[in-house]
């Protein structure tokens, strides 16, 4: 199209390609790209101040992603100004085709897939803990409470603190415990 098509009446290439777009197509499931060039252009000019625009349909963002538009825009901008190479038709048609193989395959968003992983392990973790999951309790999951009168020795060879009458040998250094502090010495 020509730059008189839509410069006096739109305040950019944008506005007119969504007027375009929408007056054009019923649903939103098409990529409508815009050219223009001067009024009366002719090759033989010289420099020609072109505009380009892309407008997609809602129902196209599933495909048509940011990253893959964006690299389209690049490869047709770089088709675009190598006119000696390209006619505009053929540098459109040119951009689709080097765009059509990559377009299906498969990606990994890495920041998304981390920021993902690391949200659910934080909700995990919190979600075990205020259900009483805890990761100590199995160490103590054999234990048994101390009578009120409990009594505390220290080992006569390494010191270390036990409770009379639980034990065999002091926790600590494995010694053995004198018989009277031993578990059933004081009911015999």
């Amino acid at each position: 199209m020509e730059n008189s098509d839509w410069q006096g009446n739109y305040s950019d290439l944008e506005n007119y390609a969504y007027d375009l777009y929408v007056n054009h197509f019923a649903d939103e499931s098409h990529w409508l790209i815009v050219y223009s060039t001067p009024d009366g252009y002719s090759s033989s000019d010289g420099f020609e101040d072109w505009y380009c625009e892309g407008m997609q349909g809602n129902d196209t963002d599933d495909v048509l992603t940011e990253s893959v538009t964006n690299s389209f825009n690049d490869e047709l901008q770089k088709n675009l100004t190598a006119r000696t190479r390209y006619t505009v038709s053929s540098a459109i048609s040119t951009s689709f085709d080097d765009l059509t193989p990559t377009v299906m395959k498969s990606k990994v968003n890495w920041t998304m897939l981390f920021t993902s992983i690391a949200i659910l392990a934080f909700v995990c973790l919190h979600a075990c803990l205020m259900i009483g999951i805890n990761p100590k309790a199995r160490k103590y999951a054999k234990a048994k409470p101390c009578s009120d009168a409990a009594q505390e020795k220290a080992c006569e060879y390494c010191g270390y603190t036990y409770v009379v009458d639980t034990c065999t040998e002091c926790p600590h250094c494995g010694a053995p415990i004198p018989p009277e502090d031993q578990p059933g010495a004081r009911f015999t």
